[in-house]
C-alpha cells in the first residue's frame, strides 16, 4: 500500500503547510504517517477519539503510533480523524469470532477505523469524505472495518466506498453493538470477476481437475 506522492498544497493547517488529499470548501484532509506526526498532532488525534468515545483508551497512544496512516480533517482546527492500521491478531480474532466473519489477514491486511467527526461538522458529509479518501489511499488493498452498528453515517459511508456489511452485529465492549464490514482487495475482485466470466463447463472442468489432483496426491 503506497502513500500518494503528488498532492496539492491547499492551505496552512494548524501544523503548517500540508499536502492535501482533498479539499471540501474551506476544509481539507491531510495524511501523515504516525512517525511523521508532531506531539501536537498525535495529541489532537487522540483527543478526537476520546471525544467520540469510540474505543477503550488503555494503550491508545501506542496503538495510534503503530497505525499505518492517520487522516486529519481540518476546518478551523481538527474536526475529524480516521486511520488505516494493522489490527492486532487478538483483536482480529475477537471480531471474527463475534461477527462470524473470517478475517484472514492475507485477504484483509488492513483495518479502517477511528473514524470520527465532531458533531458540529457532521452536516457537511465529512464522515463520507474521510472514508472515501482512506479507501482511495489503501490503493486496492483488502480492508475490514468494525464500527458501532448504530453509527449510520460511518456505516453508510463504508458501503458507498465499496465495503460490504458482513456477518451478524454483536454486543461488544461498552455494551455497544458492532457490525463488521469488509472490502475485498483488487486481486481478489479481479479473480472473482474472471471466474464469473468463465462458462459453467469451464468452471466445472477446473473443479474436477482440482479434485482429481487432490485425490491423486493422497
Amino acid at each position: 500500500m503506497n502513500a500518494i506522492i503528488s498532492l496539492p498544497v491547499v492551505k496552512a493547517s494548524p501544523y503548517g503547510l500540508e499536502p492535501a488529499l482533498a479539499a471540501l470548501g474551506d476544509a481539507r484532509i491531510i495524511l501523515r504517517r504516525p512517525d511523521h506526526c508532531s506531539k501536537a498532532m498525535l495529541g489532537d488525534f487522540m483527543a478526537l477519539i476520546h471525544a467520540g468515545r469510540e474505543i477503550a483508551v488503555t494503550g491508545l497512544e501506542g496503538r495510534v503510533k503503530a497505525a499505518v496512516f492517520l487522516f486529519f480533517l481540518i476546518e478551523n482546527g481538527v474536526q475529524g480523524v480516521a486511520a488505516i492500521k494493522r489490527a492486532l491478531p487478538s483483536y482480529r480474532k475477537y471480531v471474527a469470532a463475534k461477527s462470524g466473519v473470517a478475517l484472514d489477514e492475507t485477504l484483509y491486511p488492513y483495518e479502517l477505523g477511528w473514524v470520527f467527526v465532531m458533531p458540529s461538522a457532521r452536516q457537511q458529509d465529512f464522515v463520507r469524505a474521510l472514508v472515501t479518501e482512506a479507501a482511495r489511499v489503501a490503493d486496492g488493498a483488502g480492508m475490514f472495518a468494525n464500527p458501532h452498528a448504530d453509527n449510520n453515517p460511518v456505516c453508510s459511508a463504508l458501503e458507498s466506498s465499496g465495503f460490504v456489511r458482513r456477518g451478524v452485529s454483536y454486543m461488544g465492549r461498552g455494551h455497544r453493538s458492532f457490525q463488521a464490514f469488509t472490502k475485498a482487495g483488487d486481486d481478489l475482485v479481479e479473480e472473482q470477476a474472471v471466474i464469473r466470466q468463465r462458462p459453467p463447463a469451464t468452471i466445472n472442468t477446473l473443479v474436477l481437475s482440482a479434485n482429481s489432483a487432490g485425490l491423486a496426491a493422497r
